[in-house]
């Protein structure tokens, strides 16, 4: 499997649209992690302790972010998107 960060762009971040692929589906506790020498999805660890994830968890494919991994993305919307799955989103807000 090819990796996301060489074939999808972050997107259109000047004018606010991103690239998003999916890690953790909304309502998950599983920590899903994109392993980018393998080009595939991994199962990290199992988090039943906590809350499961209230929107969908991703990241920007093609940045990178101060501890090497790509940037993390909150995606807001109706419904759980499954692992993988890339989607286009307008940013709403940053935290720092």
């Amino acid at each position: 499997m090819p990796d996301f960060n060489t074939i999808i762009t972050p997107g259109d971040i000047d004018n606010g649209t991103i690239n998003t692929i999916v890690d953790i589906p909304q309502g998950s506790s599983l920590k899903i992690e994109y392993e980018r020498t393998l080009g595939i999805f991994k199962l990290d660890r199992m988090e039943p302790n906590i809350f499961p994830k209230p929107v969908n968890y991703g990241f920007i494919p093609g940045t990178k972010d101060t501890d090497g991994d790509e940037l993390d993305v909150l995606l807001v919307c109706d419904e759980p998107i499954p692992t993988g799955v890339l989607v286009p989103a307008k940013i709403i807000g940053i935290f720092n």
